[in-house]
């Protein structure tokens, strides 16, 4: 099963605006495994560099138990650097790798 999805906000007020568009693909690689892979562009008016770009990929894993799922998420901003953003159990926040 894939999904697409596109997400764009736009906030304004008199100090700044902000524009972020998310484009991803979510597919479903098993009953207990899923990825993501997104692109993010992020814009602001009151930077000297207005545009920022992300690559994100994140894998979903879904325990057979009743365990919330965990989420291990990889990104690469504005260049060829990769971090490992840590790993999420159900939303209860990151956790150290």
């Amino acid at each position: 099963m894939v999904f697409i999805t596109n997400d764009t906000d736009y906030l304004t007020s008199d100090a700044n605006d902000v524009a972020t568009n998310q484009f991803g693909v979510n597919f479903r690689m098993s009953e207990q495994l899923a990825t993501k892979v997104s692109y993010t562009t992020e814009y602001q008016s009151d930077r000297d560099v207005t545009t920022g770009h992300t690559m994100g990929v994140s894998l979903i894993h879904q325990p057979c138990d009743p365990n919330p799922p965990r989420i291990i998420s990889l990104s690469a901003k504005a260049g060829p650097w990769v971090r490992l953003s840590g790993i999420t159990n159900g939303g209860a926040g990151k956790t150290p790798l």
